[in-house]
């Protein structure tokens, strides 16, 4: 792997475990259910473990496949990919957040 290919991988992993961290720091303030999706009748609670860890963790887990090869998800759009997973999974966090 190329150096500039490595910051990048490390880069973009370590903005994918910020949602992880910062839910693991906030579990006790949050509320046992929160926003998962928003269904036809409106938003669907969830639970917290689900929503704070494990979904965050999927993104963290595509994010280093898509770095490392990502022709397995034939991205033909390299130049601005590394960013992809991380931006939904902050944007994923976020919006956990504001609706819970």
């Amino acid at each position: 792997m190329e150096k500039s290919l490595r910051t990048k991988t490390i880069i973009s992993t370590i903005i994918c475990f910020v949602p992880i961290l910062l839910g693991v720091l906030f579990w006790s303030s949050l509320p046992n259910e929160v926003a998962i999706h928003i269904g036809l009748r409106g938003i669907s609670k969830g639970s917290k473990l689900i929503g704070l860890v494990i979904i965050p963790t999927v993104f963290l887990a595509f994010n280093f496949m898509y770095c490392i090869k990502p022709d397995w998800f034939n991205a033909h759009f390299t130049k601005h990919r590394f960013w992809l997973f991380p931006f939904m999974s902050n944007a994923f966090y976020i919006f956990i957040i504001s609706f819970s």
